[in-house]
């Protein structure tokens, strides 16, 4: 039995020691290891056998290695076990000469590259002399025939279950990268004040608009944005078109680290996006003040009115919050095959004071926005309910799939955003704030609709929640305090969306509302523009090529999704309560009449007579007529 060395690094004897002799000489013993400074060596006792040749002592490597038995009429097999720092620098030492582990410069092979020819490449030297020993030559394939390979098999980047040699879209690509970001839920509006700008009139108005050729790409529309991030928003979008549904949102929910927000309690994500705006806003939405900074009184109903909303969880939200003290008028596509209506039955607070509404017909009409005639007969039933005075705010939420289309999404809803935003002006009351969802804002018709809301509240602003993906295009508009006199742009508005209609499935569109010239003299505007579209386009390439990386790698996931949610939720002060089936109420009228009757009817004759009791509705009931006090 051979013992065990453990000499020194560097140092190998050259006879064998007095356990080798004792070795019996039918070769039973299995060889032994010997551990060395850099590697660990396998070695047998030398035989007397003359079947080594000159090629054979060509072909022993310089570097430490384990030796196993030769097999008759074969060669060594040797496996070298050092890790790439200790190859390094063997190679380093045998470009001096020396011979690493095995001492003294050993013979080379004819034909071997000497280490000043080796080329630049991204492999070791180790690997090329590997290579070379071989017979390799840069450029030039292996075998006899010189037909093989000329390059290493590449490491697979398939993704998902796709075919061999599928690509998708330069995911597959090895220079994808991306660089964390910062979190911060203390979000700001940054205000754009125009309280100093008249409105514009009805006959100046009209002038405006121009029709022209429609519009296929928003490529080239830089008036307001950086070109280079245009660009790389478009190129990094596309890069998803190949991906299948279920890698794509794998990727998304893993990266994302507001992600697990969600709904929290509330029956979608919509409810949270309001819980987030409203809190950045001071709750001027929930709790709103009147022109002289005072807040709502007692007896004071909030109204409101939420449009493009379905299943509805913006009022959701707003009714959990100011209970039955708000009255809400809804407005949304009525469309039983999408699921777009609102859903009552799914909301985790009091419902009882919604009244869903959906254009002409009423309750039973199909709540199209984008027809004049539905937003003229929602204007007169919401003005009917609040004395001609309007709601105190209004919400919009529209929006419609965009799959394979991103790139367009702009121009796809540009009437559906012109018909919230005419909407917004013909319902609210004087002083009114609202938030309106929009999109992409690289077009002039897009940048005119938010200069008109420019010239017709005491501020703007646009805004994009942390509740909002980071990665899509979605933002919103934040109007607050609607000056006198906007009815000249709600009308300007109506009759742009009548163009609209009647251009439709041509290749006529109408393509700006208000002169660039005009816009652009405008330098406080201009700028603000033009700052938020490259903020918001950077901090979106950003989260776009996150999801690329996410998607190339499977197992990562952002581990701070947990703790953002807790954090978010006590900032906008909303319960991390898991959400419960709302079962509703079992006899709601009888419940109604009852706490009314209790809490309520000594207040009657100081309501307003649409808040008394409809006595249709309750005919078992006996009621005294009270004289309303104006």
């Amino acid at each position: 039995m051979s013992e065990l060395d453990r000499r020194p690094a560097g140092s190998r004897s050259s006879s064998s020691s007095s356990a080798d002799s004792d070795s019996s000489s039918n070769g039973a013993a299995p060889p032994q290891p010997v551990l060395g400074g850099r590697g660990l060596e396998l070695t047998r006792p030398e035989t007397e056998s003359s079947s080594s040749s000159e090629e054979e002592e060509e072909e022993e490597k310089e570097c430490p290695s384990v030796k196993l038995p030769r097999v008759d009429g074969g060669r060594e097999m040797v496996w070298s076990h050092n890790t790439d720092s200790e190859r390094e620098q063997l190679s380093s030492e045998e470009e001096r000469g020396g011979g690493g582990v095995t001492g003294g410069g050993g013979r080379k092979k004819k034909g071997s590259a000497s280490p000043s020819t080796i080329p630049p490449s991204k492999y070791s030297k180790i690997s090329w002399r590997m290579m070379e020993s071989m017979g390799y030559k840069p450029g030039q394939a292996l075998g006899r025939s010189g037909v093989g390979i000329t390059e290493p098999i590449a490491e697979s980047a398939q993704l998902g279950r796709r075919g061999l040699g599928f690509t998708a879209g330069g995911l597959e690509r090895e220079d994808v990268k991306w660089e964390d970001e910062e979190v911060n839920i203390h979000q700001k509006v940054e205000w754009l004040d125009c309280s100093s700008l008249p409105l514009p009139e009805g006959n100046e108005l009209h002038s405006w608009m121009v029709e022209g050729e429609r519009k296929d790409s928003v490529s080239g529309e830089t008036h307001f944005t950086d070109p280079h991030i245009l660009d790389n928003i478009l190129k990094n979008k596309s890069m998803f078109d190949s991906l299948s549904q279920k890698e794509f949102l794998s990727a998304r929910q893993r990266s994302n680290p507001y992600e697990t927000i969600r709904g929290a309690f509330f029956q979608n994500r919509a409810a949270m996006k309001m819980a987030n705006i409203d809190a950045v806003t001071g709750f001027m939405f929930t709790n709103p003040r009147k022109n002289d900074g005072a807040p709502l009184g007692p007896l004071d109903i909030l109204y409101f009115a939420d449009i493009c909303a379905g299943p509805g969880g913006f009022s959701e939200y707003v009714l959990w919050r100011r209970k039955w003290h708000a009255k809400g008028f809804g407005f949304t596509l009525k469309d039983p095959n999408s699921g777009s209506d609102f859903k009552l039955d799914s909301f985790n607070s009091p419902c009882e004071t919604f009244d869903p509404h959906y254009g002409v017909g009423g309750y039973e009409g199909d709540g199209d926005i984008t027809n004049p005639a539905n937003q003229s007969e929602f204007r007169d039933y919401v003005m009917e309910n609040t004395e001609g005075q309007g709601v105190h705010f209004v919400m919009a939420d529209g929006g419609i799939s965009v799959e394979g289309q991103e790139n367009i999404q702009e121009l796809l809803l540009k009437q559906l955003v012109l018909c919230q935003y005419t909407t917004v002006l013909a319902t609210l009351r004087p002083g009114g704030c609202c938030t309106v969802k929009i999109f992409d804002m690289f077009t002039e018709f897009s940048v005119g609709l938010f200069y008109l809301l420019y010239r017709c509240f005491r501020r703007v602003a646009l805004f994009k929640p942390v509740t909002s993906r980071p990665a899509n295009s979605e933002r919103y508009v934040i109007c607050q305090g609607l000056r006198e006199g906007a009815d000249s742009v709600a009308n300007y508005m109506y009759v742009v969306n009548e163009e609209l209609c009647r251009l439709s499935g041509t290749p006529r569109d109408i393509i700006e509302i208000v002169p660039l010239s005009l816009m652009k003299r405008d330098d406080v505007f201009s700028t603000y523009m033009r700052a938020f579209n490259d903020s918001f386009g950077f901090h979106q390439v950003t989260h776009l090529k996150k999801i690329q990386y996410f998607v190339k790698n499977s197992t990562l996931e952002d581990i701070r999704q947990a703790d953002i949610r807790k954090s978010c939720l006590k900032l906008w002060q909303v319960p991390d309560n898991p959400r419960t089936t709302n079962t509703g109420l079992e006899k709601p009228d009888q419940v109604f009449t009852e706490h009314w009757l209790v809490c309520g009817l000594s207040l009657s004759p100081l309501l307003p007579p649409h808040l008394c009791l409809p006595s249709h509705l309750f005919p078992s009931t006996s009621f005294t007529s009270y004289t309303v006090i104006e």
